[in-house]
């Protein structure tokens, strides 16, 4: 049996614009604190030979309160955002592992857990590839996400093959969403611009790994699919997440020549994530405006890559063995300078904007002492 306790003490600043003669009013995001608090307890149980249960139980309490002594708006009746200043919030969060051993090798497992997020992150689909990430706590206004997760899956371990099959399904709550066109930066009403709705997420993984002799190879799929309903947005209709990426392959391989040197390679194929692109323009004011049909209803291209690395360790004087380790590496980032697309721009007609790196080469040294 294990029991447990954390406690977490968060201040949020999220923007505040500088005090300057020609602001009269200075735009402001009311700052917050907030408190998270966690007990957990949880217990291991071993029936016979063949069976196994985790289960237990966490119980999460969150506090926050908003500082209004830097929010100031020119319009009277945004302050209302500041009328509930503080709200608790007291979830239970279950959890239960099982597993069943089919023989030596072979093992099925079943999970279940409910999981709470307080905290949220806040990023416009258009600037979904910018490092600018804005973070607010759960709220009188902003209720925390809540996720069911069910997985079921098969494993066989052998000495040198190992096989893992899960399939999975999610169902969220309170999932976040921001209205078309929002505005993020320096927004002190940034929450009357969040719509709130339900998600769900279903996909399979497996993963496969092989031995022969000097050759180690690792093979893994994934599909997935993530679809939202929120207020308000796409016209209430069901609509796929951003990160919705069908297909995922990955493929990593390493062959150890000698104790000393290896060669690794890594490649990755995955389907380009969803994003919302004009279906048509119209004419105003000598301008070209773009006319956007449903939210995430295109995708980027597909994105690949391959790596290669040499790794060499140098030979180890007897003085040194024990206290020094090194390497180098010599790598080759993106073989083929695959040029994938990271975002788009508008420009009267749509254009790939193809800013990824393209072949890139790299050496580099570790120690370790």
């Amino acid at each position: 049996i294990k029991v447990g306790f954390d406690g977490i003490f968060h201040r949020f600043v999220p923007g505040e614009s500088p005090n300057r003669a020609n602001d009269p009013i200075p735009v402001n995001i009311p700052r917050e604190n907030a408190i998270d608090l966690a007990f957990y307890i949880s217990h291991n149980l071993f029936i016979g030979t063949k069976f196994q249960a985790n289960y237990g139980l966490r119980t999460s309490i969150f506090k926050n309160i908003q500082d209004n002594s830097l929010f100031q708006s020119s319009n009277s009746q945004d302050r209302s955002i500041g009328d509930n200043t503080s709200k608790t919030f007291v979830n239970f969060e279950p959890r239960v592992y099982l597993q069943y051993k089919l023989s030596t090798y072979q093992q099925l497992h079943f999970a279940y857990n409910r999981n709470v997020q307080y905290l949220q992150l806040v990023q416009n689909d258009e600037l979904s590839f910018s490092s600018l990430q804005t973070w607010i706590p759960s709220s009188a206004n902003i209720a925390p996400q809540k996720a069911d997760y069910l997985s079921l899956g098969y494993k066989i371990e052998l000495n040198t093959f190992n096989v893992t099959l899960d399939g999975y399904y999610k169902k969220m709550y309170h999932q976040l969403e921001l209205i078309d066109h929002a505005q993020i930066i320096l927004n002190p009403n940034l929450e009357r611009q969040l719509r709130a709705g339900k998600s769900d997420a279903y996909g399979t993984e497996i993963n496969i790994s092989k031995s022969w002799g000097k050759l180690n190879t690792e093979f893994s799929y994934t599909y997935s699919r993530v679809y939202k309903q929120i207020a308000d947005i796409n016209n209430n209709k069901p609509f796929q997440a951003s990160y919705n990426v069908p297909h995922n392959f990955k493929l990593s391989s390493s062959y150890q020549f000698t104790p000393r040197l290896s060669l690794n390679s890594f490649f990755n194929y995955r389907t380009g994530r969803p994003v919302t692109l004009p279906v048509g323009y119209y004419s105003g004011d000598g301008r070209k405006i773009p006319i956007f049909g449903d939210r995430n209803s295109s995708r980027f291209a597909d994105y690949s890559r391959l790596d290669l690395s040499i790794e060499l360790k140098p030979k180890v004087s007897k003085l040194h063995d024990r206290h020094w380790q090194s390497t180098w590496a010599l790598s080759v980032y993106n073989v083929y300078n695959k040029r994938n697309p990271l975002f788009y721009t508008i420009d009267n007609t749509t254009s790939v904007n193809n800013v990824g790196p393209g072949i890139v080469p790299s050496i580099s040294y570790d120690f370790r002492f």
